[in-house]
Parts: structure tokens; C-alpha cells; sequence
């Protein structure tokens, strides 16, 4: 959902009593074509998801997280 990150604040105190892992986002996301090798590099704020494998291959993927020194993680979430 581009420019997600921009709204965010703002959506999550429109939510009320919403649980914002069930608000369909669909009609908003757009498609990132990628080949077989590509890197994809998103922000993680940024909802996203991965399409189903259409390949007879299995799907490898590789997480790297890079973070701000300053960060400090939010109790709840750890």
C-alpha cells in the first residue's frame, strides 16, 4: 500500500476498537513485478504481503532488518 507510512498515525486512530490486522487493504495494493533473482526492498511499516507461488520451484527468500541505533523496541511488542 504506497505511501502507507505517511497515513499511518492518522488511520490507526480512526480504528476505534478495530483490530488493524483485519482491515482489508486490498483495494489499495499494488503489484511489484519481480523475476526470479530480483531484491525487493520495502519499508516494514508499509502493509505488504506476498502473492501465491505459481512456480513447480519452491520460493526462497532471505530477511535482512536494518535498524536506527537510536531505536528502542515498545515492551509489549518485543
Amino acid at each position: 500500500v504506497p505511501g502507507f507510512h505517511h497515513r499511518f498515525p492518522d488511520w490507526l486512530d480512526a480504528l476505534g476498537d478495530a483490530d488493524p490486522r483485519r482491515v482489508d487493504l486490498s483495494a489499495e495494493t499494488i503489484t511489484i513485478p519481480a523475476a526470479a533473482g530480483d531484491l525487493i526492498i520495502w519499508r516494514q511499516d508499509l502493509p505488504h504481503g506476498a502473492s501465491p507461488n505459481a512456480s513447480d520451484r519452491p520460493r526462497m527468500a532471505h530477511y535482512v532488518n536494518m535498524y536506527a541505533p537510536t531505536l528502542t523496541s515498545h515492551p509489549v511488542w518485543r
